[in-house]
């Protein structure tokens, strides 16, 4: 039987998972679907052919356990396994997720999971990823403004060009107009606006100039909820 997954596993900051669309051979559909599986809270550390099976068709991908088994007979060093036969159960290891990135990360939007369990490291994790890609203007889109998107906002350079906009903050409007002045004198190239037709935002956007992110939650919010962050890159 299989046993569950040690803990701390669950709680790592930030996982990354390919699009299953980008994944064109029935190998890197099971690696996928061991990937999927390693980063949910729901799966044991070890799962099944058919288990696998199962969680691809609730993504849209038909393969049946046969073929899982089939495909991971051929996986090598990318999986652990243990005991044989149907029975067999399966993990994803380092080996296997870089392998599911250099094939099927590049093709379609990636995305970033934030498991929300670990505020401080997520929020600093996606500043990270966000400094990768920056390069000229930043424009963001996000009606949830607070003092905490100045948090973001702070750790990039403070000659990049930063256009924000957001709608009026329903509380402590005083306040944060007053930590947006100070901000400003050290970071002299941010502009923020105030769209004055609150319920026509909705999604949250970060436009770099090869890159788009759609934010799950305001930037404000980023690692204190369980959310997700899509990559969608210029082809």
């Amino acid at each position: 039987m299989s046993t569950k997954k040690p803990h701390g596993l669950a709680s790592s900051v930030i996982r990354r998972l390919p699009q299953v669309e980008g994944c064109d051979t029935p190998l890197l559909k099971c690696l996928w679907g061991l990937k999927e599986a390693k980063l949910s809270d729901v799966y044991p550390e070890f799962i099944t052919a058919s288990v696998i099976s199962e969680l691809l068709l609730r993504s849209d991908v038909s393969l049946n356990s046969v073929r899982v088994q089939r495909a991971l007979a051929r996986a090598g060093d990318a999986v652990a396994r243990k005991g044989k036969g149907q029975q067999t159960e399966f993990r994803i290891v380092g080996q296997g997720e870089r392998f599911l990135e250099e094939r099927a990360g590049n093709q379609g939007p990636l995305t970033l999971r934030v498991t929300g369990k670990a505020p401080w490291s997520d929020r600093r994790f996606v500043v990270k990823e966000a400094m990768k890609k920056a390069s000229g203007d930043v424009r963001i889109l996000d009606k949830y403004f607070g003092m905490e998107s100045l948090d973001f906002l702070q750790d990039f350079q403070k000659h990049r060009r930063i256009r924000f906009l957001t709608t009026h903050p329903s509380k402590n409007l005083g306040h944060l107009q007053r930590e947006v002045t100070r901000f400003k004198k050290e970071f002299p190239n941010a502009e923020f606006k105030a769209y004055p037709t609150s319920h026509e935002l909705h999604d949250r956007y970060l436009l770099f100039d090869k890159e788009v992110w759609f934010v799950g939650h305001g930037i404000k919010d980023i690692g204190s909820k369980e959310s997700f962050v899509v990559l969608l890159q210029d082809p």
